[in-house]
């Protein structure tokens, strides 16, 4: 008989016993007479008489609830009872992540070794396949739930490990006009450990330049998440980060609601930078002193998105251009109203030392400082909030506001806050009053864009706490005391169902006035827009200006951008820049040449004739993204950089690198493979390494992210019979994720167990990792995948015993 001949008898066996499945199922006998054999004897149809049978004993599984994947765990399968019937019982430890609410946990059944029978919940179906567990449970019976949100029984809090972050930039000028050349070599990051939720972090910042070298270690915490609470718990050198008040950096300990906890609805969104570059710049944004981010962008305009929706307060923004010269301009990050769920409360609760004033970071001043906040829902979309903050005797504050939720019109607050403070100069204390409006409304019919409107008026006589600690401490270099501040921001989509008019807009405006006459603008627009050419090409346009100014100094960014597609991964752009002095024309072209690798040159003259060529680079590999730009200005100089970033785990598996962008408190997934290198995940997004191990970047904490194998990276001697997983990761987790991937060839050959006997109709056999390889036909022939000549399998019999078989070595060839 031919191979051909054996696949056909095989699939035609398994068809048949298939329908006696069904056909026990409904209460029908066949004649087993139908099947030709030379032994009949050696099949036992009771196997397959009943529907997703599976013999007793303990079986490690994936759990699927309602087609969202929950974890693995160790599954029970008993038959006592019904004859011929086996029960799953899942461990009562892994009850809670099933999410049932009180009702149905009144019809679990507790049975021994501490394991569950829930089958006897009404309407709910159980069924093994593929190494799953697939549980359908009806909705009356869960509790609260989102298809966008995972409860907190099933957050996971990942493993054990160490993590190294770091971001290397170094910068190159030669100056052609004079003879003063410029190097300067800068890194920051993190370093830090994960022991079971607790996450240790120590913050890092160094720089070359000039012959000196400075390092520091910015800021050491530590922080872990409460479930029960639906907040994070932070201890050591933290921010105050308040919806409410300003936000000072105190050593101490924290307890605050962490709203990414909570469901999309009731969460803001994360800050945005914008601006225009003149040349290949560097942009840097600090908050409180301390380096958040830091990045080359080509000429032009950027946005930068990454920075975490937790975020409170200023963020200073400085860009290097190339030339040496160095802007700033300072953005207000903002948050929705401060609205909570009916019954609910949200707080803020802070307690220690005000420190990090100048640039003596580690250094505490006077005594504990006291900071809380809260906001409770009294009725659907109606909230109260308030606080209260304290610094010995000498300073309080007390505020009260409300929250409303008109639906489509929008949510509207308003609170004023009370403060008395008296510094040791003064002769009697100062109170004064701030007031704040903030309006805030999702339009979901223009691409669920967010508009944001805030108005603030502080009188002469209110300090805030930040500002009262500055002004005690640091007497003279305190900022100017704020009067006014008016903001408006909005993101939003115009004309979105229409692909002809479909334009992006985002605009934004924060104008601050303060008691001493002086005052600060920021505000800036962007337009873009995409149409088609001659039905077949699509050409983008963009549009933004952004101007800064404070006292009399100004500045204004104009940009306009024009990109057309040239061949299949090119792009040919024209753009101009204009930066209140010059005027610059370029043409660019730029292309992807895979998806780790792109580049663009482009060349240009100013508006006062000097002629400037620039060109970039960038690669992403899983040890690390390298960018390069070089860029010649004439006259002028000719200035290179290039950056590093990436960042490492260490773990009892092993260590597994990838490039991009990190924070400390980053979540990550250290994706296994079973030492077999090369595998990828997510689109190419992470490759694993000689040890078999892939570190996934961007993920979401609290969010539900499946890490999937790409198809292209599996061969036919790479096999994996699960190639998706998915996990809720709590904040800064090192998720591990584990891939049955295997080595080895196909076999299509005749096995007998350790008797020498053929192995008997539908006999399953699994390698020593427990995962299935191959099922018997009536002639003992198995078709084996992704095993080696020599390896050890496992088969179990009607009798449950279980029988060592070995695949045959020698002159046995594998077939693809």
């Amino acid at each position: 008989m031919k191979i051909n001949d054996y696949h056909l008898s095989l699939v035609l066996l398994l068809s048949l016993m298939h329908s006696l499945a069904d056909a026990a199922e409904a209460g029908l006998e066949f004649n087993t007479d139908m099947i030709d054999m030379s032994d009949r004897s050696t099949l036992h149809p009771e196997r397959f008489t009943v529907r997703n049978y599976i013999a007793p004993g303990q079986y490690h599984l994936t759990v699927v609830v309602n087609s969202r994947e929950i974890g693995e765990s160790s599954i029970y399968y008993s038959e006592e009872g019904e004859s011929n019937k086996s029960t799953p019982l899942i461990k009562s430890s892994f009850l809670p992540k099933l999410t049932l609410n009180k009702k149905a946990l009144s019809y679990v059944m507790a049975v021994k070794n501490g394991r569950v029978d829930i089958s006897k919940i009404p309407g709910v179906s159980i069924k093994n396949k593929n190494g799953q567990l697939i549980i359908n449970i009806p909705q009356i019976w869960l509790k609260y739930t989102n298809s966008d949100w995972t409860l907190p029984e099933n957050w996971d809090d990942g493993i054990n490990g160490f993590i190294v972050d770091y971001n290397a930039n170094a910068e190159v000028t030669h100056s052609l006009d004079s003879q003063h050349d410029r190097q300067n070599i800068s890194a920051y990051g993190q370093v830090g450990a994960n022991v079971q939720s607790w996450r240790l972090r120590a913050a890092y910042q160094s720089s070359t330049q000039e012959q000196q070298h400075h390092f520091s270690w910015q800021q050491l915490y530590a922080f872990t998440p409460v479930r029960a609470l639906n907040a994070k718990m932070n201890v050591g050198e933290i921010t105050l980060d308040s919806d409410l008040f300003d936000n000072i950096r105190l050593t101490g300990m924290s307890l605050t609601s962490d709203e990414r906890m909570l469901p999309p609805d009731l969460q803001g969104y994360a800050p945005e930078v914008r601006g225009v570059a003149q040349t290949n710049a560097l942009v840097t944004i600090m908050h409180q002193g301390q380096v958040l981010y830091q990045t080359h962008v080509a000429a032009g305009p950027f946005n930068i998105t990454t920075l975490p929706s937790s975020l409170r307060g200023v963020l200073d923004v400085k860009i290097t251009e190339q030339t040496g010269e160095v802007r700033t301009f300072q953005v207000a990050t903002s948050s929705l109203p401060y609205l909570t769920r009916p019954g609910q409360v949200r707080y803020h609760v802070y307690t220690g030392r005000a420190s990090g004033l100048a640039d003596k970071v580690h250094k505490t001043y006077g005594g504990n400082l006291y900071s809380g906040d809260f906001s409770y829902g009294i009725s659907n979309g109606f909230s109260l909030y308030g606080g209260g903050q304290l610094a010995g005797s000498e300073y309080y504050a007390a505020a009260i506001g409300i929250g409303r939720d008109f639906k489509q019109w929008g949510a509207l607050s308003f609170d004023v806050i009370h403060s008395n403070s008296s510094l040791p100069k003064e002769n009697q204390s100062l109170k004064g009053h701030s007031f704040h409006i903030n309006y805030s409304r999702r339009i979901e019919w223009i691409n669920s864009s967010v508009t944001l409107a805030g108005y603030r008026f502080s009188d002469g006589n209110f300090r805030s706490l930040s500002y009262y600690i500055n002004e005690k401490y640091l007497p003279g270099q305190h900022d100017h005391r704020d009067k006014q501040q008016i903001r408006l921001i909005t993101n939003t989509t115009l004309w979105e169902d229409s692909q002809q008019w479909r334009t992006s807009l985002y605009l934004n405006y924060q104008r601050n006035y303060y008691w001493d006459q002086k005052r600060q603008s920021n505000y800036g627009v962007s337009l873009g827009h995409t149409f088609m050419l001659w039905t077949y090409y699509p050409v983008t346009t963009g549009l933004s200006f952004y101007h800064s100014s404070f006292e009399k100094q100004s500045e204004n960014s104009l940009s306009l951008t024009l990109s057309v597609p040239f061949g299949e991964t090119g792009r040919v752009g024209y753009d101009m820049q204009h930066n209140g002095k010059s005027t610059t024309l370029a043409t660019s072209y730029s292309s992807y040449i895979n998806e780790q690798d792109f580049w663009r040159i482009r060349t240009g003259r100013s508006s006062v004739g000097r002629v400037q060529a620039d060109g970039i680079y960038h690669h992403h590999s899983s040890l690390a993204d390298v960018e390069s730009s070089l860029n010649y200005q004439e006259q002028q100089g000719i200035y290179g950089a290039v950056s590093l970033r990436g960042n490492a785990i260490l773990t009892r598996y092993g260590i597994g690198t990838n490039g991009g962008s990190y924070t400390g408190n980053d979540t990550r997934i250290l994706a296994d493979t079973n030492h077999i290198s090369g595998i990828t995940f997510n689109h190419h997004q992470a490759r694993s390494n000689g040890m078999g191990l892939a570190v996934l970047p961007g993920v979401m904490s609290y969010q539900t992210i499946d890490t999937h194998i790409d198809s292209d990276s599996l061969t036919a001697k790479r096999h994996s019979q699960h190639t998706v997983r998915s996990i809720t990761l709590t904040e800064g987790a090192i998720g591990y994720e584990h891939f049955d991937v295997r080595g080895g060839s196909n076999f299509y050959l005749a096995l007998t167990d350790e008797n020498n006997q053929p192995l008997t109709l539908g006999t399953e056999l699994v390698n020593m990792a427990g995962q299935t390889v191959g099922i018997s036909d009536d002639n003992g022939m198995v078709w084996l995948t992704g095993v080696h000549p020599g390896e050890k399998l496992i088969s179990t019999d009607e009798n449950h015993k279980k029988h060592s078989i070995t695949v045959p070595t020698g002159s046995v060839s594998p077939l693809s």
